[in-house]
């Protein structure tokens, strides 16, 4: 018998959770979601070497329908970790959560900086798709992994060093520390280590690189607007990411802030004209509502928008159209569809630059996510604007923060003042 392939096969990662809608009604009594079978049938195989199993993921759902209902972002979030956690807990250490001590953990970040090529891919993809002719049941994507890197993971290597950000262990290292204290208050484990295993992390060095600012630089942002501006130009389906890219950019919203959820239906008429003032709605992080200010030089944009779809200029009082529209189906993108708007804005940028000869930036380009749009626009306007309309606009608790991301750390402005230094 050839031991390899079926320790591979043990060893291989199977999505664990869907979205929040599809388990969003799941309880104790009923933990599985009825279209996915496979769930079910994965773990019942698990807990043959692994006992503990289903409790591990009975557990597991009770935190992520606890903390779910705060937004899909945060279910999606904690999602992520706890999904590789118990991944790694069952297919690589061959325990449950209840029998992991602390050097265990301690083996998992070295895990999370350095896993086996079969655990990481390139892209982010869903973790279910449709089963043909099923009738709406849903399988594993063959092609979904717990883990991702920009590195080639169909090189014939073992195992893969991906070399995590400061802000991936931070957000691992929260994650999990909150999703144990949860573990600890329901009685299923005694202790939470994660806080000691942070401490002593050799990973976590701080302040010893070069950053490189969560923001666009001028050359960058020139590209991404002019391209994308002359794809529209070209074909009316880039109106959808033009406008898109330049609300967030201009207003500073988060990508959750342009997407329809659960709780929330970002519309047209939620961008109204005051007293000649134009201000955007919106629905932002901890629940809260707030009315942003809107760039004159934003509007043009917003009547070409509505016209490529079809509305008047005008926005009716009450009118339901949704503020980014689906190319395919009825109302507004989600979280994911937005996201794709931006990383597609992004891509077409990059090949001009390219083709133009910024190769270098053309690369840095690439690691931008839709939250550099956010951090891009305040960026630009802090010191064209007071503190307090940017803090208000950003939706920011205290100007201290704003103060802090955008005054105190601006290393662009900083490099800029830097390289005229006279020896």
């Amino acid at each position: 018998m050839n031991t390899s392939k079926t320790d591979a096969k043990e060893t291989s990662p199977f999505p664990i959770f869907d979205s929040y809608s599809s388990i969003k009604d799941l309880n104790q009594r009923a933990p599985y979601p009825s279209d996915t079978p496979s769930i079910e049938q994965k773990i019942a195989q698990v807990c043959e070497s692994v006992p503990g199993a289903e409790d591990d993921y009975k557990m597991s759902i009770q935190y992520l329908l606890l903390m779910g209902r705060k937004s899909e972002q945060t279910y999606n979030a904690l999602r992520t970790e706890i999904e590789r956690l118990l991944l790694w807990s069952w297919l690589i250490q061959k325990k449950s959560l209840a029998e992991l001590k602390r050097a265990d953990y301690e083996g998992f970040v070295d895990f999370f900086v350095v896993s086996p090529s079969d655990w990481v891919g390139s892209d982010r993809l869903h973790h279910f798709i449709d089963e043909p002719g099923s009738g709406g049941r849903k399988i594993p994507n063959p092609r979904w992994r717990p883990f991702r890197s920009i590195e080639n993971s169909n090189e014939r290597r073992r195992t893969i060093k991906r070399n995590p950000s400061a802000s991936a262990f931070m957000k691992m290292f929260s994650s999990l520390t909150s999703f144990l204290d949860f573990l600890i208050l329901e009685g299923y484990i005694e202790g939470n280590p994660i806080p000691a295993v942070k401490k002593n992390s050799p990973y976590l060095i701080k302040d010893v690189s070069i950053k490189r600012s969560h923001r666009l630089s001028e050359l960058e942002w020139g590209f991404v607007l002019d391209t994308i501006e002359d794809a529209a130009n070209k074909d009316a389906r880039y109106e959808r990411n033009l406008f898109a890219i330049l609300l967030l950019k201009s207003c500073y919203l988060r990508i959750s802030e342009i997407a329809e959820r659960s709780e929330w239906a970002p519309l047209m008429s939620h961008i109204e004209n005051q007293d000649g003032y134009w201000w955007i709605l919106v629905y932002g992080k901890g629940s809260k509502l707030r009315s942003v200010s809107m760039s004159d030089a934003l509007i043009p944009y917003l009547l070409r928008y509505r016209r490529s779809r079809g509305l008047p200029d005008d926005i009716p009082v009450g009118e339901k159209e949704p503020l980014i529209h689906k190319l395919k189906g009825q109302g507004g993108v989600s979280i994911r569809q937005a996201t794709r708007i931006v990383e597609e804005s992004f891509d077409i940028a990059v090949s001009k630059m390219k083709e133009d000869g910024f190769i270098k930036e053309a690369e840095q380009l690439k690691m931008a996510t839709s939250h550099w749009l956010r951090h891009t626009g305040a960026s630009m306007d802090v010191s064209s604007r007071p503190l307090k309309h940017l803090s208000d606009d950003l939706g920011h608790a205290s100007l201290a923060t704003t103060d802090r991301v955008y005054v105190q750390s601006d290393e662009m402005e900083r490099a800029e003042s830097g390289r005229k230094r006279k020896l």
